[in-house]
């Protein structure tokens, strides 16, 4: 089985382009899930038939995303990278700004559609508020929300309490480890050094705030709610710096 495997993607594919069309948060819920696992054991099985020695290299992409960064992508970027195999940084350096992924071909591919999905998929619930103030309030919730989310999913696949739909358990801490092993060494490699970077950025609109937070929340309804403030809330980043 090779590593960029079409047959994978172009099922991959066409889940997500059913969750397209279904259009509502629970579609999205479910791509993300679904994906997820079939990702999983796609990794695994490779991890079953390659021996140590021929352990295919990673791969280094990038995505141009203009004069400047939306936070509010930045982290599903992040987020949804690190759950699906890969490790997320900005590049700065270069005149456009880069969003890059370091994983495996089929896991960046995977990653960039599935953050494609979700990013558009923020931006057409948007649309609905009137204003350009709630409508980034929205998109910030959504993408915090979004952020928890994956973080809590991929706490639960390091320790090995994911199980796909028949009840296997999936035992993906050794797979995440050696996708976190092999993006260290590409980044030595290259001589790239990481600045981690929190940024405290306002809710503003409370409400579509927690709209946002609602609609990109599981279908089980947890008590996930945020109070009436407009206070900041922290987002992560990673940025490039090169020794030169």
């Amino acid at each position: 089985m090779e590593m960029n495997d079409p047959k994978l993607i172009e099922k991959i594919q066409k889940m997500l382009e059913l969750g397209r069309r279904g259009g509502s948060e629970s579609e999205m819920e479910t791509a993300m899930r679904m994906v997820h696992e079939l990702l999983a054991k796609y990794n695994l099985t490779i991890a079953d038939v390659k021996a140590p020695q021929e352990e295919a290299a990673v791969q280094d992409e990038t995505s141009r995303s203009g004069q400047r960064i939306e936070v509010w992508q930045q982290s599903i970027w992040q987020s949804i990278s690190s759950l699906y195999f890969c490790f997320h940084y900005i590049d700065r350096g270069s005149p456009h700004l880069q969003h890059v992924l370091i994983g495996r071909p089929s896991n960046v591919v995977v990653a960039k559609d599935m953050i494609a999905y979700i990013i558009a998929t923020g931006k057409r619930l948007a649309v609905s508020y009137p204003t350009v103030k709630a409508r980034n309030s929205f998109k910030k919730g959504f993408a915090f929300r979004i952020a928890e989310r994956a973080g809590a999913e991929l706490q639960r696949a390091k320790a090995n309490k994911l199980t796909d739909a028949s009840g296997t358990a999936l035992i993906l801490a050794p797979i995440y480890e050696q996708a976190e092993r092999e993006a260290r060494a590409l980044l030595e490699s290259k001589g790239i050094k990481i600045k981690v970077s929190t940024s405290q950025v306002s809710t503003g609109d409370a409400h579509a705030f927690h709209s946002g937070r609602e609609a990109a929340n599981k279908v089980s309804l947890q008590a996930n709610g945020v109070g009436g403030s407009a206070a900041p809330v922290g987002m992560l980043g990673r940025e490039v710096g090169k020794d030169r």
